[in-house]
């Protein structure tokens, strides 16, 4: 998505606001308006304050950055409610970004650009997701909206359920969520809460996300997941494990995107859709691929996934797990055995929980390399 571009063109704005806000003309009037003391609608203000942020001296850009933060909240809901520049509005979104009373005034404001609706929905709070999510018309226009309310830890998850229903039901691609065709096919088996308003499984949701995020300061995971691989986890993981067994298909599969502590039971999950979407998620680290791409007991098209994918199989331990993983595709493995140290070689070709193929395999690249 393309960063709106600041400021408004001088030759856009009224006459009566250009004197204040051409660079060329005297810095003295420019910088009596940066301060706000100049006579204008609480519209034009909030308007000529934004120019004068991107004014090339810095002076004037900082009084008024100052003066823009700092006005009366009765001028700065007026002036946000009423006919800015869509370009004025995204601007100030990032003034009053902790401000929620001031961004619901954005959000509902006509002049609001899509593109800046779908900046705000990928950190906004939980009140103001759930307010983004109920244009449906908006989300139907602008896809990337869905996308990063899908992505923001804050979206409650029937909120986000919702909108992925909406993009399903009119056969919207939504690109931007790379484990889109697991959350389509996921969504279609589930019942989905139509009304607005927190669930108590939202609740569980949100519990559940906030201590996993808990988890992940004290532990990288690497960590987490040798503590999962072990088979002894810690009281913190049980917990977690505890929580996981209770979610839903479209649960695990978003939580697999947001939490990496989920990722290992994600991944070791029964079901295809959820350990395909934690393979998908982007979180995994190289130390991880390595130990996936060993682990027999993964689903196929997890071991699938991992053998195509460029970023791991360049490590030396991807590919020699992947050829001794019976699970890899023959002909894959067969490319990976040739890339085998000696040694490495001739312990695949004794190895009996290794397909006879890949033995033999072995044997004969062994053989090729004695002569």
């Amino acid at each position: 998505m393309l960063a709106m571009e600041h400021p408004i063109p001088l030759s856009e704005l009224p006459p009566n606001l250009q004197k204040f806000c051409d660079p060329d003309g005297p810095a003295p009037a420019r910088m009596m308006a940066a301060k706000g003391m100049v006579p204008l609608k609480p519209v034009e203000l909030m308007t000529v304050l934004y120019q004068l942020c991107h004014d090339p001296d810095e002076p004037v850009a900082g009084a008024a950055r100052e003066k823009a933060s700092s006005l009366p909240e009765n001028i700065i809901q007026g002036a946000l409610a009423g006919a800015l520049d869509a370009r004025v509005l995204d601007y100030y979104v990032n003034v009053f970004r902790r401000q929620d009373k001031v961004l619901e005034i954005i959000v509902l404001n006509k002049a609001v650009d899509d593109e800046t609706v779908a900046r705000m929905a990928a950190w906004t709070s939980e009140m103001l997701s759930e307010l983004i999510a109920t244009n449906e018309q908006r989300l139907l226009r602008a896809p990337s909206i869905i996308e990063a309310l899908y992505n923001n830890k804050h979206a409650r998850m029937s909120t986000v359920n919702r909108a992925i229903e909406l993009a399903v039901r009119n056969d919207i691609e939504l690109k931007g969520i790379a484990v889109y065709r697991e959350v389509k096919a996921a969504i279609k088996q589930e019942l989905i809460v139509e009304e607005p308003g927190e669930t108590l499984q939202d609740r569980e949701f949100a519990d559940s996300l906030a201590a996993a995020d808990a988890l992940e300061r004290m532990s990288n995971p690497d960590e987490i997941e040798q503590n999962v691989e072990s088979g002894v986890p810690s009281e913190e993981l049980k917990y977690a494990h505890q929580k996981w067994a209770n979610f839903s298909i479209t649960e695990k599969i978003r939580m697999a995107q947001l939490s990496p502590v989920y990722l290992p039971f994600a991944i070791r999950d029964g079901n295809r859709l959820v350990a395909v979407s934690a393979i998908k998620s982007g979180k995994l680290t190289d130390s991880q691929a390595v130990a996936y791409a060993r682990n027999k007991t993964l689903h196929e098209d997890v071991i699938r996934y991992i053998v195509d994918k460029k970023e791991w199989t360049k490590f030396y331990q991807v590919k020699l797990h992947l050829v001794e993983n019976p699970k890899t595709p023959l002909p894959k493995a067969l490319n990976f055995l040739t890339h085998l140290r000696e040694h490495d070689l001739r312990r695949v070709s004794r190895d009996k929980n290794v397909p006879a193929a890949i033995c033999q395999a072995a044997k004969n690249q062994l053989n090729k390399r004695t002569k």
